[in-house]
């Protein structure tokens, strides 16, 4: 038997609360904009008509009830100040992530890939807290949407930071190369993005790749200037210019023994420059 299955013949108990007792569900991924013109919809559908599909819930330990499906109604239903009908389900923390994944990500109409991703993740969480299989684990969680493969891939979206993950909802980075960037610890992520945002650049997928293989055979570190070797290949001409073209900076407190603090740099430069006239004609 299915988990759809098996919640489908779950018995419940039907009865009407305040949307005060009505608690989100925990680590819920899925944003609210009670300002998108499909809220507006469903508030005005609501004022008119109520809640006509009861949302689904479990009982807590303090009384109130937490949002297994039907959080967007909840939200609505405190905004006009009425009760909400719901359906009282007693489920464990993995059948509770399932209803909340499945509901949310078959009813909406937009569904972010972050959203996927975090939910995604807590369903496989609970899953291994249970010792549930991973492979089959995925199948239940992705259904009829995702594949086991799909499944993955969000959910190793899930290990990007959060000004990443922002961009591949704005679909700035592709999820595909996401999930390369993925493989990256915080610290080479928070390189890439600096390197992103001072070169106004955004990774490609063979780029994404490229990084994460760099990532892994340097032992898991990535610097600034692997990153712009990558976005940036030099041929064989560009690497023996760059030998032969090498410069000579010298820091000032290398030269304070010889100079006081106060000499300007200009000053030190005609010194120093004097100095190298005199060595140049006393060696020739």
């Amino acid at each position: 038997m299915s988990d759809n299955e098996e919640f489908n013949c779950l018995q419940s108990e039907n009865i009407v609360i305040s949307p005060d007792k009505l608690i989100p569900f925990q680590s819920h991924p899925f944003s609210i904009d009670t300002e998108s013109s499909d809220f507006k919809d469903l508030l005005e559908s609501i004022q008119e008509y109520g809640i006509l599909s009861p949302v689904y819930v479990r009982k807590r330990d303090d009384g109130d009830y937490e949002i297994l499906s039907g959080h967007r109604r909840t939200e609505a239903a405190k905004m006009l100040g009425i009760d909400v009908p719901v359906s009282v389900y007693d489920v464990d923390d993995f059948m509770a992530s399932i209803i909340m994944t499945h509901t949310n990500t078959t009813t909406r109409e937009k569904i972010l890939p972050s959203e996927k991703a975090k939910a995604y993740k807590l369903c496989m969480d609970f899953a291994k807290h249970q010792g549930k299989a991973g492979d089959d684990t995925a199948a239940m969680i992705g259904g009829e949407e995702d594949s086991k493969r799909q499944v993955y891939r969000y959910i190793r979206l899930s290990y990007l930071n959060d000004d990443l993950l922002d961009k591949v909802d704005d679909y700035k980075i592709r999820t595909s190369t996401g999930v390369e960037l993925s493989y990256l610890d915080d610290e080479a992520q928070e390189e890439v993005l600096r390197y992103m945002e001072e070169n106004e650049v955004v990774p490609l997928l063979e780029q994404a790749k490229d990084l994460r293989q760099c990532f892994e055979e340097n032992g898991n570190s990535l610097s600034y200037m692997d990153i712009d070797q990558i976005f940036n290949p030099m041929d064989e001409d560009d690497k023996q210019k760059k030998k032969t073209k090498k410069g000579l900076s010298i820091k000032r407190d290398e030269l304070n023994e010889y100079f006081s603090e106060d000499t300007d740099i200009d000053e030190i430069k005609r010194i120093v420059l004097m100095l190298l006239d005199k060595y140049r004609s006393t060696n020739n």
